[in-house]
């Protein structure tokens, strides 16, 4: 399995706490989370193995992807700062472009220039429309931060950014649900601090949401404007959840890595890296 793989390649990576993962089989997607001085390494392994593995050529799943490694993000924790984040993102993106000669676009505050939000990455490249298609083909109308300007259909491209800390909060609807209805309430949460897209998933429709700055926006002021959208038209929420821990959570996680560490090995920093490569099929 992809996840067991990515676990084996990056084990004995000093300084790398792997805090946690996420997969969906629906989506055909799986996230990890990583922490400590060791997350650029061990990100760059996992790249590594998901490269190796998976083609965007036979992939299925219903949720939109770039690449075989769709976006890798790093994310200062607590105390720690953003320019430790940066460096670690753009040290990232030189480090996948130089290895497995994939185009690399950044984003947030790893960008060299303006900065960048994902969803406008993302917008340009075709990401809402379908993705980058089947065929090779030159890149140089929207050229890359980092890697070749031809695109390889199997791997596609990764989003590279420096952000602050997301959480992932999904809201499945109940079966019988409309497309329609589960654009609308997308709709009523998205905003400033909030993502959203209206997905397939399973026999139902899922509102997949990005909480930017999840302090302010919190998962249930989500919910909430989610639960008046539906109750409005007239549907049901079936349930919901997070795809990954809360910044505490995280903080917590990374504590207890830097508690069992032995003596003299290197503890885990406070950045963290959330890989997010599509499942193997």
């Amino acid at each position: 399995a992809l996840l067991e793989a990515v676990r084996g390649a990056m084990a004995g990576v000093p300084g790398l706490a792997v805090l946690h993962s996420f997969a969906d089989e629906e989506y055909n997607r799986t996230s990890v989370l990583l922490a400590g001085e060791g997350a650029v390494a061990g990100a760059l392994r996992a790249c590594g193995v998901a490269y190796s593995r998976l083609s965007l050529t036979s992939h299925t799943g219903t949720h939109p992807t770039l690449g075989a490694v769709d976006h890798v993000s790093f994310s200062p924790l607590g105390a720690a700062p953003m320019a430790a984040a940066q460096a670690s993102a753009r040290g990232f993106a030189r480090g996948v472009a130089d290895a497995e000669g994939v185009p690399v676009y950044l984003y947030g505050s790893a960008c060299q220039g303006e900065a960048r939000k994902l969803r406008e990455v993302r917008r340009s490249l075709g990401y809402f429309q379908g993705g980058l298609g089947s065929e090779t083909r030159d890149l140089s109308d929207n050229p890359p931060d980092c890697g070749p300007h031809q695109l390889d259909p199997a791997r596609g491209v990764v989003c590279v950014g420096a952000v602050p800390y997301v959480v992932n909060f999904n809201i499945l609807l109940e079966e019988g649900v409309s497309r329609a209805a589960a654009v609308a309430i997308a709709r009523s949460v998205r905003g400033a601090h909030v993502e959203s897209l209206a997905l397939a998933h399973g026999n139902a429709f899922e509102v997949a949401c990005n909480l930017l700055l999840p302090r302010e926006t919190p998962p249930s002021a989500v919910l909430e404007a989610a639960q008046a959208s539906a109750a409005a038209q007239g549907v049901t929420i079936a349930s919901w959840y997070t795809t990954n821990p809360s910044e505490e959570d995280m903080l917590d996680l990374e504590a207890s890595c830097r508690a069992a560490a032995t003596a003299g090995d290197a503890a885990p920093g406070a950045t963290a890296a959330a890989a997010a490569p599509p499942r193997a099929g």
